[in-house]
């Protein structure tokens, strides 16, 4: 029988770095908010603009929609940042606590080779591991 993985070990760094989550959780809701307008608008050149011949409104709905996708890249851009800057910080406290807690152990446990190649597997995959967390946090979020 597995033992599910609980996401409390790793809910104290998310703690630790609420404003930066609610960063890139507010600029993911801004790229879903600025998705909504662009359907709309060609429904309305479809339906009503082309079908009066009205030129210049055409003119000004394409700028309004080209303009929505430029807010559109703006806030990906800043939801990406966001995450990343998230998942720096989360990486760089577990970096920390990790070598804060490998100064506590004795010199005795360096002595073997074994003892040293196994450490650095688990630190190699201790860092794959929340990297890939963090990761599909980004993605699970992204609407």
């Amino acid at each position: 029988m597995k033992k599910k993985y609980k996401f409390t070990k790793i809910y104290f760094y998310f703690k630790n770095n609420w404003k930066e989550g609610i960063g890139a959780l507010l600029f993911t809701i801004l790229v879903s908010i600025s998705a909504l307008p662009t359907p709309y608008l060609m429904k309305y050149i479809v339906d009503d603009v082309i079908v009066r011949k009205n030129l210049k409104l055409l003119n000004l709905i394409i700028l309004a929609i080209v303009g929505i996708q430029v807010l559109r890249v703006v806030f990906s851009f800043l939801t990406n940042y966001w995450f990343s800057v998230l998942n720096q910080e989360i990486l760089t406290n577990i970096k920390k606590d990790l070598f804060s807690k490998l100064l506590r152990l004795p010199l005795s446990f360096f002595d073997s080779q074994q003892s040293v190649e196994g450490l650095g597997f688990f630190i190699f995959k201790l860092l794959t591991i929340a990297n890939e967390s963090l990761n599909f946090l980004k993605e699970r979020f992204r609407i």
